[in-house]
């Protein structure tokens, strides 16, 4: 199985510390990831290249971040939870990872299609794979490949 429209983050001309990272993850599907300055809440959203949201998720404070890749037909969001509040700087191991989620949802409506938590998560941003026609997902967790079925 191999992993189709990895996350490529686009040229940082420009970018200031204000402006969000916007990765694609497929030939017209965007992610942006921003962060309330305030309240530190993190925030990501999947669009169209014309701006149109086509899913819009936020992290709560044990999430260490997401990870997005998508095929023409659906797109997967990785989460992995720790076990307490991660705040930056601060210093966590292996042991503080709880779960790894990953949801898949329908690139043309952003609805989902399923979703999978694991138990004992990889420690890494990848980690997971969509087939290149979306039928199936693959999860790397415990040292072991899970291979899931995408209705």
């Amino acid at each position: 199985m191999r992993s189709i429209g990895l996350v490529r983050t686009l040229p940082a001309s420009g970018i200031t510390d204000r402006t969000p990272p916007v990765a694609s993850i497929a030939p017209d599907l965007l992610v942006v990831a921003t962060c309330a300055p305030m309240s530190g809440i993190h925030e990501y959203r999947v669009l169209r290249a014309k701006g149109e949201v086509v899913m819009r998720g936020k992290s709560d404070p044990q999430d260490l971040g997401q990870g997005v890749l998508g095929t023409r037909q659906k797109f997967a969001v990785k989460l992995i939870h720790a076990t307490r509040a991660v705040v930056e700087g601060s210093v966590f191991s292996g042991a503080d990872l709880d779960y790894t989620e990953v949801r898949v949802y329908r690139s043309d409506t952003g609805r989902r299609s399923t979703a999978v938590r694991l138990q004992t998560p990889s420690p890494s941003r990848g980690g997971f794979a969509l087939s290149s026609d979306g039928s199936h997902l693959a999860v790397l967790s415990n040292s072991r490949i899970s291979v899931f079925f995408v209705p």
